[in-house]
């Protein structure tokens, strides 16, 4: 059993955290955008002016801390609820206090919700492929909005600034707000975290990944391991440790408070702030450790682990295995992130990929339910496109789950061959274009119903939240 939990620490940290970036979607504007392009939810012709975070801030004070200590009961009441939950409480020294005028009120009130305290929040938008940059248009650095070391290993960004006197749509708050929490907001958040002293948040320590890595740090807010056998979350109980339902949560109620309280900026901005929760939750490579391998197959493969490791202890077999799911996972996410902005910025209308993200069909969601929402639905879809159709990796050839989609349907280099290092500029759309009808197809298939998932998803979020707003 040692030895299990041993594998499946190094796999579940390694196989999703060893590379630069860690993003479920790498760019949650860009699927938002479509998903609720045609929702009637989202009110496209109510624009409305800005409002800065402190302004925000300085008109909520009063109910701040009530509104706070009901999302913290919230999650501390997760833990006896599920018994694979685990929330840890808010020091008392941290929770949200100020006063009229309070200089410091922005900096309280991250450290308050737990985030990076070092974030700014700026007024801005993000322009996606196929915008034009106008002479209008003020241009903003990243590192003026993304963390500097999420911005020094981060795909390039066009951000402009946007005046306190303009008009915005709630569609263009709310896609540039999902984007959002891949700035920086998780990173570096526990006891042994290189600020750890400095934010005091009392995470305690980091439960996988390496926390002198950024995005290995943000991990765990960004991830949900709710399926899984319960051998597996006996052998590796940590893997309760994930925090992306709290997170959602409290960005909701949020969004919530500011729509009753007449703050319609704030009420989209965090909107789209628990939407980036709930998207990445329906990536499968971010619902379990090992996508592909059932509990059986963990259990084999570590023998065969041990065994080559009294041998040899070369361990390869597990260091091939974590690489080659490492690659499959970023290049799938290459690939629709490139298919995507391919057809946004060619104008291409009526592709297939795109119109199931906002296929306006719903997941049965309303304000009673919305609450387990990521739990007991998303996560549970985005789980079974992990399970081995015929129950072991042994018949991936034959299987049709995520993994085993892409070890088919895609060169081998990219997807089998444990000595290959992804590269992030690969040509994905001639990669595409290249492979014969049948891989193309089945590829697609796939990813059409993930998309589909993740738009139904996302517009069901929206009107359940939206539809409590007054």
């Amino acid at each position: 059993m040692k030895n299990f939990y041993k594998i499946i620490f190094i796999i579940c940290i390694i196989n999703i955290l060893q590379s630069k970036k860690t993003y479920a979607w790498s760019n949650h504007t860009l699927i938002t955008e479509l998903a609720l392009t045609y929702s009637p939810e989202i009110e496209k012709n109510n624009i409305i002016y800005p409002e800065s975070l402190h302004s925000f801030l300085l008109e909520s004070r009063n109910d701040l801390p009530q509104i706070l200590q009901q999302i913290e009961e919230w999650s501390l009441n997760r833990n006896n609820q599920y018994k694979y939950s685990f929330y840890p409480s808010t020091p008392e020294e941290i929770k949200f206090k100020s006063y009229a005028n309070d200089p410091d009120i922005e900096s309280k009130f991250l450290r308050a919700i737990r985030i990076n305290p070092k974030m700014k929040f700026p007024i801005f938008l993000q322009l996606l492929p196929g915008d034009e940059l106008n002479d209008k248009h003020i241009r903003i650095p990243q590192n003026e909005i993304l963390l500097p070391e999420i911005s020094q290993n981060s795909i390039a960004y066009t951000f402009i600034k946007i005046e306190n006197s303009e008009l915005l749509s709630p569609l263009n708050i709310v896609a540039t707000a999902s984007d959002e929490p891949d700035y920086g907001f998780d990173v570096g958040l526990f006891d042994d975290s290189p600020d750890a002293n400095n934010f005091k948040y009392h995470f305690g320590i980091q439960p996988f990944g390496n926390p002198n890595l950024v995005f290995s740090s943000q991990a765990p807010f960004h991830m949900g391991f709710y399926h899984n056998s319960a051998l597996i979350y006996k052998a590796a109980p940590f893997l309760t440790k994930t925090y992306a339902e709290h997170r959602f949560y409290l960005f909701k109620e949020l969004a919530k408070y500011a729509f009753h309280k007449g703050h319609p900026y704030w009420g989209y901005r965090f909107l789209g702030w628990s939407l980036h929760y709930a998207q990445d939750l329906s990536q499968p490579f971010h619902v379990t450790p090992l996508p592909g391998f059932s509990s059986s197959d963990l259990i084999a493969f570590n023998i065969l682990d041990a065994l080559e490791g009294i041998f040899n202890r070369s361990h390869r077999r597990k260091n091939d295995a974590i690489n080659i799911i490492s690659n499959r996972h970023l290049i799938y996410e290459q690939i629709i992130f490139n298919y995507l902005s391919y057809i946004r910025k060619n104008n291409i209308k009526n592709d297939p990929l795109q119109f199931v993200l906002f296929q306006n069909e719903y997941h049965d969601v309303n304000s009673k339910n919305i609450n387990n929402y990521l739990r007991e639905i998303i996560t549970s879809y985005a789980y079974k496109e992990t399970i081995p159709t015929y129950g072991s990796v042994v018949f991936e050839k034959y299987n049709k789950d995520i993994s085993s989609s892409l070890a088919k349907n895609l060169p081998y280099k990219y997807v089998s061959d444990p000595s290959y290092i992804f590269d992030f500029n690969i040509d994905t759309i001639s990669l595409i274009k290249n492979l014969d009808t049948q891989q193309r197809e089945e590829l697609l298939k796939i990813s059409y119903k993930l998309l589909k998932n993740t738009g139904i998803e996302t517009r069901s979020i929206v009107r359940a939240i939206l539809q409590n707003k007054e």
